[in-house]
Order: structure tokens, then C-alpha cells, then sequence
């Protein structure tokens, strides 16, 4: 079955690795295929198998560019392979070939190495990358709820369900949202930890971006995530508000979900979000960042799976195989399922155009 000029399903099902050293793989083949250089810095740890992992960045037009794509991938360790795919498919067609001379799109693949090569949304250090972007020079935030669920994620799983489930009755599904995934930054080892200090990738990324986009005055990111949404579509999501977010509605589409946004109804506050930093990077210029997260399963399974890849991590109180758990944790990020590989495909295809587009209007 041809899928788009180039690209068959055999092709596509070969470009979502399930594993690290795969998609590192299909990304440094890619980069050659492209005729691009690729940088990689090596993370301080590493892998399973004491391989080493690494940030790639690859660099697609010129460096006084004024215009600039950013495309990031796996800063949520497993997630790492549905946008590893979308980087490696963007090379491997040439899709990005014909770009105008003053613009240029910025790769920087495997964000969170060691979450991607132990199968962990968090770092090395339980950390959170998506809650460690805040001024740790100041009084860090305060997550009161996350105090009153913390044993759910040490406890056995059928302890912690009815935890949970008792919060949720009593305070409402907002506020578990809000206790789980909002950020919290006392208990280390605890669930959706936010760090004590800026995380090794974090100084990376920043590094990385200050370097590429240089004097830049119009910037897109797009950083590629899995795991929450309807099944295979890729929801964009904008964490900025005022001026910016309508520049992202045009560019995007009204259906853009604004979760800061006054009015948005029940979507939990975060702290600590990777756009608060690209907004303190460069302020004073056009910057236009989302999340493009593509759906997978639902939200109770998927942290059904967080949940077990947790307690295995740092209680190691499972009643099943680590190995079982690992391939329930890629799964639940990167179905292995050719049609939801095909909605990522084309739906990525779509931002991507419209992300270069918006960067000229």
C-alpha cells in the first residue's frame, strides 16, 4: 500500500523503533540519507548494557537563518520513538528539501536519553523534564494534593487505585489531575517530580537552542509527545497565551488546546513547562511553540503503566517481569499498530507544513 510519494508501509513501520538504540539508529542513518551533519552529546550515563547515549542535533539550512523550525523528540524517555519516527521520515523523504534560504529547521533528537533507554518518562534523576523548567533561584511551588496521594505510587497497585479513586471522589477529578501531573518538587522519588535544580537535558537544550536559533526572529517549536488524546491524532497543544497563542490558532487551527488560557474549563495547571523556558530564552521574539501530542490509550491505562514502571524503579515491588513492564511502557507511548503509525505519519506531515508556512506569514 503506498502511504505518501516515497514511503510505503513497510518503510514507515521500519522508521518507529522500540527501543533507544533503534531509533538512535534511524535517526544517524537518516541524517546521512539527508547529507546533514549530526552532533551528539553523550549523557554522563549509560544505557542498560553500559552502551552510551546521547542528544543528536542535526541542522537543516543556513545559520543566520531568521527563520527557524525546532523539532524535538523523547523528552519523555519511550516517547522518544513516535517522534523519533517523524524526525527520521523528514529526512528519509526529503520533505524538508526545498526550504527558503532564510530559513532553517533545527532537530534535537532524544531530549531525555536515559528515560528513552530504560523505558522511563523521567530522567536519570526521576526528574520530569516538562516540570523542571522553573527559576530555582525562587521558592519552588507548592503541590498540597500531591502530598495527600504520594503513597498510592510506593504502595501495591490495588492500594493505590483505591487511593486515588477515594481523592478523586472527594475532591474531584481536577484535583487528582492537579495532584499527579500538575509538578511537585519535595519527594524525589515520588511521581511527576519537578527536580531540586536544573536537569543535565535541560542545560543541554538550552545550550543547543541559544546556539541554532541564534538571532532568529521568528522561531516554531514542535516537540513531539505520545500518550494522552484520542487515539492517533496528533492534538496541539499550546501552554502559551495573549498575542502568541492567537499567532499559533492562525498558524495551527482554532482547535489548538490552550490549557492557560482563561476559560479553558478542567485541564489541571503544570509548572515548570518546557515553553516557560523557550519564552525566557528568547524573549522580545516571535516564538510560537506547541506540544504535538498523539493520542494513544487512555489515560487510567497509561498510568496504570506509569504507575507499575515507578514502584519497579525505586521500590521494586512487582508482581510481574521488569522486562513485561518495559514493553507495556513502550507500548502505551508507541502502539504497534500500522494505522496509528499512519495517523502519526500524516498528521506530523500536516504541522510541519503548516509550522513552515506560519514562519513566512
Amino acid at each position: 500500500m503506498s502511504l505518501l510519494p516515497g514511503c510505503d508501509a513497510s518503510v514507515l513501520d521500519a522508521w518507529f523503533a522500540r527501543d533507544y538504540t533503534g531509533a538512535h539508529r534511524n535517526f544517524a542513518e537518516a541524517c546521512d540519507h539527508a547529507g546533514i551533519t549530526r552532533r551528539f552529546v553523550q549523557h554522563p550515563g549509560t544505557g542498560p548494557a553500559g552502551e552510551p547515549v546521547g542528544i543528536s542535533v542535526a541542522r537543516l539550512g543556513p545559520l543566520c537563518a531568521d527563520r527557524i523550525l525546532v523539532i524535538l523528540s523523547g523528552v519523555h524517555g519511550p516517547e522518544l520513538m513516535c517522534g523519533s519516527a517523524i524526525q527520521t521520515g523528514l529526512l528519509q523523504t526529503g520533505m524538508l528539501g526545498a526550504l527558503s534560504p532564510d530559513t532553517a529547521v533545527l532537530m534535537v533528537h532524544a531530549v531525555n536519553p536515559w528515560g528513552a533507554a530504560y523505558a522511563s518518562r523521567t530522567n536519570e534523576d526521576n526528574i520530569d523534564l516538562c516540570r523542571n523548567f522553573v527559576d530555582f533561584n525562587a521558592p519552588l511551588p507548592v503541590n498540597a494534593g500531591y502530598r495527600a496521594i504520594a503513597r498510592a505510587f510506593h504502595s501495591q497497585a490495588e492500594d493505590g487505585d483505591a487511593l486515588l479513586a477515594e481523592f478523586a471522589r472527594q475532591h474531584g477529578t481536577l484535583a487528582l489531575n492537579t495532584a499527579m501531573w500538575g509538578g511537585q518538587y519535595e519527594e524525589p522519588s515520588g511521581f511527576s517530580f519537578g527536580g531540586h535544580a536544573p536537569a543535565w537535558s535541560r542545560l543541554v537544550l538550552e545550550s543547543v537552542l541559544r546556539e541554532h536559533v541564534g538571532s532568529a526572529q521568528r522561531i516554531v517549536v514542535v516537540d513531539c509527545h505520545s500518550g494522552v488524546g484520542p487515539y492517533g491524532y496528533g492534538l496541539a497543544v499550546c501552554m502559551q497565551a495573549g498575542t502568541a497563542l492567537e499567532r499559533v490558532r492562525k498558524m495551527f487551527g482554532h482547535w489548538v488546546l490552550a490549557p492557560r488560557e482563561a476559560g479553558a474549563g478542567d485541564y489541571y495547571p503544570v509548572t515548570g513547562h518546557a515553553s516557560d523556558g523557550y519564552e525566557s530564552w528568547f524573549e522580545g521574539r516571535e516564538l510560537s511553540a506547541i506540544v504535538l501530542e498523539f493520542g494513544t490509550y487512555d489515560l487510567q491505562h497509561t498510568s496504570g503503566v506509569m504507575r507499575a514502571e515507578q514502584r519497579l524503579r525505586h521500590h521494586g515491588d512487582s508482581i510481574r517481569a521488569p522486562e513485561a513492564i518495559r514493553h507495556d511502557v513502550v507500548e502505551a507511548y508507541c502502539p504497534a499498530d500500522p494505522a496509528w503509525r499512519y495517523a502519526v505519519w500524516t498528521r506530523a506531515l500536516q504541522v510541519v507544513e503548516q509550522s513552515i508556512a506560519g514562519l513566512h506569514t
